[in-house]
């Protein structure tokens, strides 16, 4: 019975049949003369017997060609077969499209060292588990392997370019390796469930603009090491670390990948990392928002553009773009680079981690009439909209802080800010693309509009005016406290400053009592005098 399967060309009989009926290649297929304008000559198509009664394989040339192309095999019976390396003295060069497709019973094929394309869709949706790719191949098509059996799979260094889909929704893949300078084309390799580990050299790159990998929810490994390593900095602090020898393929091929393993738990714990060393307990929810500003400020640039980047391109659009470029030193000194929408996906990370409802907001025709992404940021249930990058200027107000006129701002001022001429106007529905940018769920387009006044902060330092002790209160409604915080200020660390004079110092405050003190003002103040004030 098995020697019934194996392909027999012995037998083979050559029979013409007519031009039209079997699909053939398209025009541009790679790897191939794929018209009769520029090879002239009769189109010859034939099918030759595969050994098993009733099925055949067909195969076609230009009768002035010296190459073949596969076209396609007709039968159901075969779980193996082997593709010939020539037919009439023609070197077979080309798997053609659909050649093999929707095969469930085919488990491997073996493709001779002549062919130098795999055409759209030529093994999709088939049971094939194993197939060695040749060292002659040099093009992978659309689909050419969507939705297959294939274990793992190893790419060979001739192969210049892998197109759109063509290992998608393979759940049974688990390691792949591209051993050349290969062109991965959009979702090359998405949808890979089991996808655990790649090897990849640092010349592979996506195509302009896309993500070879995206929803490859098991992938840890990159080229036999784990992507990063979690550094400890204290007993109860650590933080994630790029793993330095795989910056190039991270930067050519991760980057903008979206639901990756790795590039989703390493963000997240960033995301834990900063929350921890840029905020406190005893900060209110403003002052933790005003401390992840100003971090995502200190830590990324506006994208420049110098490395031949185009603003369209994903890795400045998805949620990893901060931390994966800061991770990398992009700008060195631990700084990244992004665009408007990939601010304001990290700040609505960094705040989700902190437990603050954040969402990414936008309009269409702001800055100058082009799109513009920004954040909506809930404070004291009052739905505020805040702009990190319009702050991410070079001037600063202050020795520890950074321009605040974005921050904090109602619908109408924002408007103005912006020079919109309808002021927030939509979600951004793409601002899915990792779990800390839906802990918060839901449109909020009508509540924004509710907000009808800015965060009360007229000097711009990003703290509520007049709140001494930082509780986050209006003075009307906290006013013995924060009379309590400033007669002590006024005493013992800014002695004879007037209460505008030291709402204009509050950011001093701030870094004193959080960066030396590690304390709440009422903290420090029941720690120098050993009792709490009465109130």
């Amino acid at each position: 019975m098995k020697n019934k399967r194996i392909i027999s060309f012995i037998t083979a009989t050559l029979t013409s049949i007519s031009a039209t009926a079997l699909s053939f290649a398209s025009a541009g297929s790679a790897g191939i003369i794929a018209s009769a304008d520029d090879v002239p000559g009769k189109l010859i198509k034939n099918s030759y017997s595969v050994g098993v009664v009733g099925e055949a394989m067909y195969i076609g040339y230009y009768e002035n060609s010296d190459e073949a192309i596969f076209l396609k095999y007709y039968g159901t019976y075969l779980h193996d077969f082997i593709v010939p390396d020539e037919i009439e003295g023609r070197k077979i060069t080309r798997i053609e499209n659909n050649a093999f497709s929707n095969k469930p019973d085919l488990q491997s094929v073996k493709l001779p060292d002549t062919i130098k394309s795999i055409g759209e869709c030529a093994f999709a949706n088939t049971g094939i588990v194993n197939i060695s790719l040749p060292a002659s191949l040099e093009h992978i098509e659309r689909y050419a392997f969507d939705n297959s059996g294939l274990t793992n799979v190893i790419i060979p260094s001739g192969v210049e370019t892998i197109d759109y889909k063509a290992f998608y929704n393979c759940n049974s893949l688990t390691s792949v390796t591209i051993e050349g300078n290969t062109i991965l084309g959009e979702d090359s390799f998405a949808n890979c469930a089991y996808l655990k580990s790649v090897k990849i050299t640092d010349g592979c790159k996506n195509a302009d603009g896309v993500a070879a990998f995206r929803n490859d929810i098991s992938l840890v490994d990159v080229n036999d090491e784990p992507a990063y390593t979690m550094q400890t900095i204290s007993p109860n602090l650590s933080r994630p670390v790029l793993n330095s020898n795989i910056y190039d393929v991270i930067k050519n091929v991760f980057s903008s990948s979206t639901n990756v393993n790795f590039v989703d738990n390493y963000c997240r714990k960033y995301c834990d990392y900063v929350v921890a060393t840029e905020t406190a307990g005893w900060m209110n929810d403003a002052l933790k928002a005003r401390q992840l500003h100003d971090w995502l400020i200190r830590h990324c640039e506006l994208e420049d553009y110098n490395g031949g980047e185009q603003f369209m391109d994903r890795d400045n659009h998805v949620a990893s773009s901060v931390f994966l470029s800061a991770g990398m030193n992009a700008r060195g000194e631990g700084i990244g680079e992004s665009i408007c929408v990939g601010y304001a996906k990290a700040y609505t990370m960094l705040l989700s981690t902190a437990g603050i409802e954040s969402y990414v907001i936008g309009g269409s025709k702001c800055i100058d009439k082009g799109g513009r992404a920004w954040n909506a940021v809930k404070i004291d249930d009052k739905y505020y909209q805040c702009d990190v990058l319009a702050d991410d200027t070079d001037g600063t107000v202050g020795q520890y802080s950074t321009y605040y006129v974005n921050f904090m701002k109602n619908d109408t001022d924002m408007m103005n800010l912006h020079n919109c001429i309808y002021g927030a106007s939509k979600m951004y529905d793409d601002a899915e693309d990792h779990p800390l940018l839906i802990k918060y769920r839901g449109s909020i387009m009508e509540e924004i509009g509710q907000c009808t006044q800015s965060y009360k902060d007229a000097n711009h330092d990003g703290i509520l005016d007049y709140d001494f002790n930082l509780s986050g209160k209006w003075l009307q409604y906290d006013f013995l406290r924060d009379l309590y915080a400033y007669n002590f200020m006024n005493q013992y660390i800014y002695p004879g400053k007037s209460m505008d004079e030291i709402n204009d110092l509050m950011d001093e405050a701030l870094y004193f009592w959080f960066y030396q003190q590690h304390a709440s003002f009422e903290s420090f103040i029941d720690n120098y005098y050993g009792t709490s004030p009465n109130y």
